[in-house]
């Protein structure tokens, strides 16, 4: 019998290539044959190919016909959450927008929390035996700091993507299309104000740190434009690197101490038990919409906040600084992510899919299997030929290799081999 062939969709390489690697390998196990796509691929293998199942980031990575469609071929489509929220009607009402897709045909949804699987159910009219509250797939990455870990480099958590476009997009483009009287969109003015004085703040920390002789990492947002890291590097020299891992917890691997602005990014460091310092008490920017403070506020129980650049320094100095420890962020984490389940999500999701599964016949596409890698291999091919023909932003070999999985550009790291092999979970 031929293996079935499951298809998981990589919406951005370095959010989510490390747990989706993780999945497909837990599948392979299960006996399927897995293909990884992204947003360059998903789309143009789908016109060519049936797989049996499906596992997308988001309901809108394809379009609603399209989805359509693919279900109309007897194919299982599962949404697996990568971008959860808790307590936000407008942004999970985003994730999951009314009316684009009648969300009952869908096999199944993996959400972080009870409290989005609730929602979907009651607002999206579906199954609530299809919603599972599995938490976050990059759960499994997680990996606690050990003691006797040796890693002297002071890491600097990068969020600067509103002044650092991946694309290079002038911000004349984004201002052009914001109404300034409309005060849903408050928060891009703060956030340039914000992001300005703390790339300000960071740089000084980081000439500081590395007049001093230490090491310092900076790891950017998987949406900022990595060669204008350049200039750092030409202003610090060989003591300040810009981290190039697939993954946020491979580069956590590397540090002793985190800085930054205050973000939601701070959950893979506090999980790790790796300090963490916020530039916020140093900020004269600040978010002024109350959803936008009450994250802030949340998120700033994770870190040290020192007053001045001086003490920052300080704190990122002091080799035996502790991690903070906050009950009440410990249990916002569990409601958010579900940490404290006993099962694990990838397990949980490949169970799940198997369950449902289980009584299904793929006979009918048994001879066309073989070809669904050929096809994919062949679409990132096509991919690369055409970049070298379009000056496009969004279409530049660069931003191909930062942000969309490639069969052939991206492989799996040594990290990611010693995660599946156990020797890091």
């Amino acid at each position: 019998m031929t293996k079935p062939v499951v298809v998981i969709h990589i919406d951005a390489l370095r959010r989510e290539y490390v747990s989706s690697w993780l999945l497909g390998q837990k599948f392979e196990r299960a006996g399927y044959r897995v293909i990884m796509t992204s947003r360059t691929s998903t789309s143009y293998l789908f016109r060519v190919f049936t797989p049996d199942v499906v596992i997308l980031s988001h309901v809108f990575v394809l379009s609603s016909a399209e989805l359509t469609a693919l279900i109309k071929r007897n194919v299982k489509v599962y949404i697996n959450e990568v971008e959860g929220v808790i307590n936000d009607e407008a942004g999970i009402g985003s994730t999951y927008p009314a009316g684009y897709i009648d969300y009952k045909l869908l096999a199944g949804i993996f959400v972080w929390s009870r409290w989005s699987r609730d929602w979907v159910i009651k607002h999206r009219n579906i199954d609530p035996q299809r919603v599972h509250a599995t938490g976050s797939v990059r759960n499994n990455i997680v990996t606690k700091r050990k003691d006797s870990q040796n890693t002297p480099a002071v890491g600097i958590l990068s969020r600067f993507e509103l002044i650092n476009t991946f694309d290079g997009r002038h911000n004349f483009q984004n201002l052009l299309e914001i109404d300034p009287e409309d005060e849903a969109y408050r928060w891009y003015y703060d956030r340039c104000g914000i992001d300005s004085e703390a790339f300000s703040i960071v740089a000084k920390v980081i000439g500081i740190l590395t007049t001093k002789g230490i090491v310092v990492s900076l790891r950017p947002h998987p949406n900022e434009n990595v060669s204008s890291y350049q200039a750092l590097k030409q202003k610090f020299g060989p003591l300040f690197n810009v981290d190039a891992s697939y993954d946020l917890n491979e580069w956590l691997s590397k540090v002793s101490v985190v800085i930054g602005p205050t973000s939601t990014a701070y959950t893979e460091a506090y999980l790790a038990n790796i300090p963490i310092i916020s530039t916020q008490g140093i900020q004269k920017c600040h978010y002024s919409g109350a959803d936008c403070v009450r994250s802030i506020n949340i998120f700033s129980k994770a870190a040290y906040m020192p007053k001045t650049i001086d003490d920052a320094v300080a704190l990122c100095m002091n080799s035996s600084l502790s991690p903070v420890d906050s009950p009440e962020l410990n249990d916002y984490f569990d409601s958010f992510y579900s940490i404290r389940k006993k099962t694990n999500p990838i397990d949980e999701i490949v169970g799940i899919v198997l369950r449902d599964v289980a009584a299904y016949r793929f006979s009918e596409r048994a001879v066309f299997r073989w070809l669904g890698p050929v096809l994919k291999y062949f679409i990132d091919v096509a991919s690369l030929c055409r970049v070298a023909f379009t000056r496009h932003p969004f279409k530049s070999l660069r931003n191909i290799r930062q942000y969309n999985f490639n069969t052939v550009l991206h492989r799996p790291s040594e990290y990611m081999k010693q995660l599946k092999n156990g020797r890091l979970i």
